[in-house]
C-alpha cells in the first residue's frame, strides 16, 4: 500500500530542471545572452579533471531537494541554510525548483508562497551570473511546475538570457560529455513535466529520469524501490531526505552522514544496476554528502566501494 507523503510534500516532484555549470579559465564567446562564453579545452569539469570525459549518465551529483527553501532568504520551514547563489559556489550542480504563478508573476515557491517565493527571473539572473563566471561548469535545475504556463515559464528564460545556454537532447541519444558541452557553451540542462508543448529545450523529466520514494521520516523506511518513472530510464535520482513532517537539520545529520549516506547510494546502485546520478538531499551543507558524490564519481562500479 502507497504510503502518504508528507504535508510539506504533498505535490508530486515533476518538474527538474537540471542545470550543470563547471569553472575555468580560457574563455571563447560572451556572456550577454547572445552567445554563451565557452572553453573549447577544459582541464578540468565540474571541478575534477576525470569527469570531462564523461557524460551525466556516468557520473553523480549532488542535488538540493526545494533547492529555492532556504533559512538565509528568510524562508519557513526551509529545506536549506543557504540560497542558490552559495549553493552553486558550494558544488551543488542540480536545483530543485518549484514555481507557480500569481498576478502573472512566475514565481519560485514551494505549496504555500507564505512561507517563501522569489522571483523566478532573479534567481535565473543568479544561474546565468554563475555560468557565465564559471566556463567549465554544467548545472541542472529540477522544476516542480504548478505553474500551469509553460509559456510564461518560457518568456522568463527568454528575458533572463538563458536560452543560448539550454542544451537540448533527444529522447534515446546518449548525453554529450562535460567537455563536449563546455566546448560547446550550452551547459545548462532544464528537466520538468507539463502537459502543455514545450519548447524542445525543455526536456521531459520522465523521459529521462527515474526516482526513489522521498516522502520518508526515518532511514528503515529508505529502500531503492522505484516510486516514479521508468526503470529503463537514462538517469537515476535517488532522494535521500527525511522530514518527520517538516525538513529538520537533525534529521539531515542522520541522513546526510557518512556511512550510511555513502552506503545506502551503494545499495542501491549494486540493487538496480544504475548508478545513482542525482543525489537529492535537504541541508546539504549538513553531513558528508560531497564527500559521498566524490567517492562515488571514483567508482565504476559498486564492486570497487571498499568501507573504511
Amino acid at each position: 500500500m502507497k504510503r502518504a507523503k508528507p504535508f510539506y510534500d504533498l505535490v508530486p516532484a515533476g518538474l527538474l530542471i537540471t542545470l550543470v555549470a563547471m569553472g575555468a579559465p580560457a574563455c571563447l564567446g560572451g556572456g550577454n545572452g547572445d552567445a554563451p562564453p565557452r572553453n573549447a579545452n577544459p582541464t578540468a569539469c565540474n571541478g575534477r579533471a576525470d569527469l570531462c570525459d564523461r557524460s551525466f549518465e556516468q557520473m553523480t551529483m549532488v542535488s538540493t531537494h526545494n533547492g529555492m527553501s532556504n533559512a538565509a532568504d528568510g524562508w519557513e520551514l526551509p529545506n536549506h541554510n543557504v540560497g542558490i547563489e552559495q549553493q552553486l559556489q558550494d558544488g551543488v550542480r542540480v536545483l530543485g525548483m518549484d514555481i507557480q504563478v500569481h498576478d502573472d508573476v512566475v514565481k519560485l515557491c514551494h505549496t504555500f508562497c507564505q512561507l517563501g517565493e522569489r522571483l523566478l527571473l532573479d534567481a535565473l539572473l543568479a544561474v546565468k551570473d554563475f555560468l557565465d563566471n564559471n566556463i567549465d561548469e554544467v548545472v541542472v535545475i529540477d522544476f516542480q511546475d504548478d505553474s500551469g504556463d509553460i509559456q510564461a515559464l518560457a518568456d522568463v528564460f527568454g528575458e533572463s538570457g538563458l536560452l543560448p545556454y539550454i542544451h537540448s537532447q533527444p529522447v534515446g541519444q546518449p548525453f554529450p560529455s562535460l567537455a563536449e558541452m563546455i566546448a560547446s557553451g550550452q551547459r545548462l540542462v532544464v528537466f520538468g513535466t507539463s502537459s502543455q508543448d514545450t519548447p524542445d529545450w525543455y526536456l521531459d523529466y520522465w523521459d529521462f529520469i527515474w526516482v526513489t520514494w522521498y516522502g520518508t521520516s526515518t532511514t528503515a523506511e529508505m529502500t531503492c524501490d522505484l516510486d516514479r518513472g521508468e526503470p529503463d530510464s537514462p538517469l537515476f535520482q535517488l532522494h535521500h531526505t527525511l522530514s518527520d513532517p517538516f525538513p529538520d537539520r537533525q534529521l539531515a545529520v542522520t541522513a546526510n552522514s557518512n556511512p550510511f549516506l555513502i552506503e545506502r547510494a551503494i545499495d542501491c546502485w549494486a540493487e538496480t544496476g544504475k548508478r545513482p546520478n542525482l543525489i537529492s538531499v535537504d541541508f546539504y551543507d549538513i553531513g558528508n554528502v560531497f564527500e559521498a558524490v566524490d567517492i562515488l564519481n571514483n567508482l565504476d562500479s559498486p564492486d570497487e566501494y571498499v568501507p573504511e
